[in-house]
């Protein structure tokens, strides 16, 4: 095997061969070492000179295959590495194969495919310039035989969607080229295909993949519309295949802008009889899986009729008012019959049909829109824009029958205990709260009282029956939040009994149900909460005071006890200034006594038991969720608390990592602590500033002294503190780099996967001190200043956007914020200390294959970059002038130098002029952000192939090594 790499030596085709069977047949011990002679030949810069050898004297499919593969990337990368005329003998060389394989009818079809591929791929390169007559030859040797011809479609096609279809294929500027040569020439193969339609008895994949080219082609030659229109007529009605193909081309043909209600009313009148004709199994009532029974072809046929009928929808009003009102009925009707089959894809498209319809507010039956309610109703699964939308309109078509079907839906779902069905119509009457009527009562009072009627016989329901009952009269409540205030006094002595009871239960599942109602109830109606007006029993908010003592002793170890502090907060904050003193008095008793004993504890000295560190974890939550939804009303307690916390940290210390229990629940406090922080040190009016800065103090040295076993949301609560709120005590460096950057730089830096949330949380703190302190960065000494700026480069090579992106946006910020200083003196400071350093790191992460999930942050920082230096914006050198032979050259002749020699060195397969060029046009444009990004995506996907002609005899051994990897098999 090992002679097919002997150099200066013809191949041996048979040894060849008998390699590529070694490879796919033979032991595991000779299969490596075919393998490993097959990846080696496909690594030689030279293979591709075999190619044609093997495919004419081999007579093994797989070995020709294989050869082809190394063709098919020698013509993707280094097509332009040889002469002209050498790239004519190769095209012409794989036309003569395309034509005589497809030509046979016989030929193995992966050959043909592979063929097809790389011709396109010499296509994208030299149709423009070295073969605009492609499209004439080909339309002209069409006719000589039916496979050639269908092959020629096909390569079509192939053409169009690598080239127009999928984005990274070709460059911006080059696939404008291409679409314009495409305008010109598209009418021959429009004619072409029109001509095979036309045709009696031709084979029925030919007339396929005629529709199937028009498909892709009819957005090139818009004025071939009517006459294709034409020709699809008689196919709808044939085989599934045929009809699929002709339903997508009137898709694309009623997609085109500027058509007319002359030219759009025949079509429809062509469309809608087979369309109709294939829904006819189909009704509002039937079953909705009846689609999956149908065929693939006939699926998509139906996926195509949707996309027909939505792109109609989207037609200026004034043609739709120009079609006769009996055809729009007609396709209402089909859309409304699309609407009812279970597919997702289908029932997206019809939302978008009824969305739009639905804005243009075009009156329907009320019939009609109970029959669209019956449809979207088993839909709708979430509060959703659009179905709120559609529901609405909808609903106001027909809003008595729509309320009554509701009615029946949400009754016969309690007495078939369907909690489906159930969630389904809650989700429907939620989507309509924002429905316009006069009174809630009308929508509301009915579905709440069947709901209400079954919570009222609660005592001989099942559980099961209760929990759901009570989960969606609440939701509904919810979104109904007048209507509760209005009728709080008939509502809650009914509801209030039976949610008492479920947030007592020993099953989690109704527990959590429940307190999520209660959530909603405080959240819709807080003053009916508390409310003097009902009975003490039937008080929520009394109910509740009275019994915390027991909840919290018996819920401590739930998190459904966080929640219901939550939901007392949003009741807290409602009443009257006044009583809210009052009511966090209440609220906050019980869990200041515990604090006590606690507190008692931690000053004698004494350990914390197990159960003590959970209760303090839990009022630690009581304290961040009460304070997260009560606001400043609970800023009081914070105060008192800080000391305490202060003097607790170094007990948390006892218990260091994540081992031991207590170890585990004294990172769970620390994380609390932030919370808490973070949400008391935003309120507008902190009264004690100074101790919330000594408590800040004490996190940072904690943090600083525990290393990389830190709580992570240490650094998230300073960067939010600083995004909130700029706090001045932040500024010296000393106690941000000292205590917060370097020891999580040092914990991080080895790779770019560890510890992730403290990676997160350390770029999102970097990100929001250059935002809010870059004066104060300025003063700071070069070397931690650069340690930042260093930071934030290698950031921005991670390739998880979260961390790219706020990176990059921080290097914008410094160099905006440095160009919008009044003193200029430390502007020039900046950019002499600063500029080259971002400008490099940007260049290599901008180069880096890995990094390109932020090119439009990297695009926009390079763009700033130049154009600061463009425009003279920068007034001292940003370059040592010892350092190069004219002192006295402008930053532009450097820096333009320098991006040009940096892009020759990471591309030396690129030509001196190419790399002028791109340079000289980012410098041009760089300020026009769109173009500049452009450009830039072009030459990201020229690097990929050497694009220019003359550098062929130019080219190195060693640049060839270096690009032999993308032959690898």
């Amino acid at each position: 095997m090992d002679q097919l790499l002997q150099q200066g030596q013809l191949l041996d085709v048979d040894l060849f061969d008998a390699t590529v069977d070694a490879f796919y047949h033979g032991s595991e011990g000779t299969r490596k070492q075919a393998q490993h002679v097959l990846t080696a030949f496909g690594n030689d810069p030279n293979a591709w000179q075999s190619v044609a050898t093997i495919f004419d004297r081999s007579n093994n499919v797989n070995a020709k295959y294989l050869a082809l593969r190394v063709l098919e990337r020698f013509v993707t990368v280094f097509w332009y590495t040889i002469p002209v005329e050498k790239r004519l003998d190769i095209r012409n060389y794989i036309v003569q194969q395309v034509i005589d394989l497809a030509s046979s009818g016989k030929a193995p079809a992966i050959l043909l495919s592979k063929l097809n591929v790389i011709l396109v791929q010499i296509l994208k390169k030299d149709w423009l310039k070295h073969w605009p007559g492609f499209i004439e030859e080909l339309v002209a040797a069409s006719p000589t035989n039916l496979s050639l011809c269908e092959n020629n479609l096909q390569l079509i096609k192939l053409f169009c969607e690598d080239v127009f279809e999928v984005t990274e294929a070709v460059t911006i500027a080059n696939r404008r080229k291409l679409e314009t040569q495409m305008k010109r020439q598209a009418g021959l193969v429009v004619d072409l295909c029109l001509q095979i339609l036309a045709t009696p008895s031709v084979p029925s994949s030919l007339s396929c993949s005629a529709l199937d080219t028009l498909v892709h082609l009819v957005s090139f030659s818009p004025s071939s519309a009517p006459a294709i229109a034409q020709h699809l007529s008689p196919w709808v009605a044939k085989s599934r295949a045929h009809r699929k193909l002709a339903m997508a081309c009137y898709t694309e043909i009623i997609s085109l802008d500027g058509l007319s209600a002359d030219f759009v009313a025949p079509v429809l009148l062509d469309v809608l009889p087979p369309l109709l004709q294939l829904l006819a199994p189909f009704t509002p009532t039937s079953d909705p899986d009846v689609y999956d029974d149908l065929e693939e072809m006939d699926q998509a046929c139906i996926q195509h009729a949707a996309l027909f009928l939505q792109s109609l929808i989207a037609k200026p009003v004034e043609l739709l008012h120009g079609l006769h009102p009996e055809s729009l009925d007609q396709c209402r009707q089909a859309m409304l019959v699309l609407s009812a089959i279970a597919n997702d894809s289908v029932w997206t498209v019809c939302l978008e049909y009824w969305e739009k319809w639905a804005s243009l507010a075009g009156p329907i039956d009320p019939a009609f829109a109970k029959c669209l309610i019956t449809i979207i109703v088993p839909r709708v699964d979430r509060i959703d824009k659009s179905m709120s939308q559609v529901l609405m309109w909808a609903f106001s078509m027909a809003p008595q029958d729509s309320l009554t079907y509701l009615t029946d839906q949400l009754t016969m779902a309690m007495k078939t205990n369907d909690w489906d069905q159930l969630a389904h119509v809650g989700w429907a009457v939620t989507n309509l709260s924002d429905v316009a009527l006069a009174d809630d009562s009308l929508f509301a009072q009915p579905m709440l009282q069947v709901l209400l009627n079954h919570l009222d016989q609660s005592a001989t329901s099942t559980l099961e029956i209760t929990v759901n009952c009570l989960e969606w009269t609440a939701r509904i409540l919810g979104h109904f939040p007048r209507f509760l205030e209005a009728h709080y006094q008939e509502i809650l002595p009914v509801l209030w009994p039976v949610l008492w009871t479920a947030l007592h239960d020993s099953n989690p599942s109704t527990k959590s149900i429940a307190c999520d109602a209660l959530v909603q109830l405080c959240q819709a109606g807080p003053l009916a909460m508390t409310s003097s007006l009902l009975p003490i029993a039937h008080q929520p908010f009394t109910q509740i005071l009275k019994n915390l003592d027991s909840l919290i002793a018996d819920w401590h170890l739930s998190k459904e006890l966080e929640t219901i502090y939550g939901a007392l907060g949003y009741v807290i904050v409602a009443l009257d200034p006044g009583k809210q003193e009052l009511a966090m008095g209440q609220v906050m008793k019980v869990p200041m006594e515990k604090l006590q004993t606690l507190q008692s504890s931690i000053t004698t000295g004494s350990a914390l038991s197990i159960d003590q560190w959970v209760m303090l974890r839990t009022l630690l939550r009581l304290c961040v969720s009460l304070g997260n939804h009560s606001g400043p009303i609970f800023q009081k307690y914070f105060e008192h608390w800080i000391p305490w916390l202060i003097q607790l940290y170094p007990v948390l210390n006892q218990h260091p990592g994540c081992q031991s229990p207590q170890g585990k629940l004294c990172m769970v406090v620390k994380d609390l602590c932030c919370d808490l922080l973070v949400i008391q040190a935003s309120q507008p009016h902190l009264t004690n500033s100074q101790l919330v800065r000594d408590f800040l103090q004490v996190i940072m040295a904690d943090y600083h002294s525990q290393g990389f076993i830190s709580a992570a949301p240490v650094l998230t609560m300073m960067a939010k503190l600083i995004e909130t709120l700029k706090l001045p005590w932040v500024g010296p460096q000393n106690a941000l780099v000292g205590m917060l950057l370097e020891p999580t730089l040092a914990a991080i830096k080895g790779n770019m996967e560890d510890l992730p949330e403290h990676r997160l949380g350390f770029f999102t703190l970097l990100h929001a001190v250059v935002r809010h302190y870059f004066n104060e960065l300025l003063q700071w000494p070069l070397s931690e200043a650069t340690l930042l700026v260093d930071s934030l480069l290698w950031g921005a090579k991670h390739t998880l956007l979260e961390i790219a992106q706020p990176s990059l946006e921080a290097c914008l910020s410094l160099v905006d914020q440095a160009q919008a200083l009044d003193d200029e003196d430390l502007a020039g400071l900046f950019h002499q200390s600063h500029y080259m350093r971002l400008l490099s790191g940007v260049l290599q992460v901008l180069t880096d294959p890995d990094c390109h999930n932020a090119l439009s942050s990297q695009s926009r920082l390079l763009a700033t970059l130049l154009q600061i230096i463009e425009e003279g914006q920068v007034y001292v050198p940003v370059f040592d002038p010892s350092h190069v032979p004219n002192p006295l050259m402008s930053n532009t002749d450097y820096i333009m130098a320098f991006v040009q020699s940096y892009f020759t060195q990471t591309f030396p397969f690129l030509a001196s002029h190419q790399v002028e060029v791109m340079v000289r046009g980012m410098f041009t444009y760089s300020d026009q952000p769109d173009r500049f990004q452009e450009d830039l995506e072009d030459f990201l996907v020229d690097i990929r192939e050497v694009e220019d002609e003359e550098t062929g005899q130019q080219l190195h051994l060693e640049e060839q090594q270096a690009e032999q990897q993308l032959f690898l098999l």
